[in-house]
């Protein structure tokens, strides 16, 4: 394991990481004040890390892409890399079935949340606020297990699959996209204690809010409401 969070480290990231290839965990979160840490990109060379199982980036300053290499992180149950500037799409990520948590906020990403997610049977936390994204995974069966859902402020349009499938879900927060609606008329599973579809495009209330007994807060408004 590798645990140096919350230092005043800078500079790039290590490429000679690469070579130790038993790591099972790297924290380096919370270097320093906003825009101060590590800077550059993401190193390519770390997708020989087949072991890493936790990865944390979190409030650094890194920006670029996530490398293709980075689809080799099979292992990997565990990515937060909130608050950088990181772009591009999501692809490297498809092939991480391993996935639990992931988390994505604050960064440029764009483009669709890979169908290759939509595979991780494990996934509890999915989190991306204040990207670019544009749509989830086409099926959403295999997310049983997770639990928060959270795609504020991107750029999610039209209409979204069937949360149905989402059996455990918690927290739901869609709100600022241009959502209009979702397939299966909207409904939900009685899981649900939080739900924030504020500022989309809704046309309806879907029939089926009216049945959940657990939530304790609702935002649905500034829609588009016949």
């Amino acid at each position: 394991e590798l645990e140096l969070h919350r230092n005043e480290l800078s500079g790039p990231l290590p490429v000679a990481l690469a070579k130790a290839v038993n790591v099972c965990r790297i924290d380096l979160h919370g270097q320093g004040e906003v825009d101060r840490g590590f800077s550059g990109g993401l190193p390519p060379g770390w997708g020989s890390l087949t072991k890493l199982e936790h990865l944390n980036l979190k409030d650094n300053n890194l920006t670029g892409t996530i490398p293709g290499q980075w689809a080799s992180l099979v292992e990997l149950q565990g990515l937060n890399l909130e608050r950088n500037h990181l772009s591009g799409t999501l692809d490297a990520l498809g092939s991480l079935r391993k996935l639990m948590t992931l988390h994505l906020s604050h960064n440029m990403f764009e483009g669709p949340v890979p169908d290759g997610l939509g595979g991780c049977k494990g996934l509890e936390e999915l989190i991306a606020d204040h990207n670019h994204l544009t749509a989830l995974p086409a099926s959403l069966e295999n997310w049983t297990n997770l639990e928060k859902l959270s795609l504020s402020s991107n750029e999610l349009g039209g209409t979204l699959p069937s949360l149905e499938p989402l059996a455990s879900l918690r927290r739901l927060d869609l709100s600022y996209n241009r959502i209009e609606g979702f397939r299966g008329n909207g409904s939900v599973l009685d899981t649900l204690e939080y739900i924030n579809l504020h500022s989309n495009n809704l046309h309806f209330v879907p029939s089926s809010f009216n049945r959940l007994l657990r939530v304790k807060e609702l935002y649905l408004g500034n829609n588009s409401y016949d």
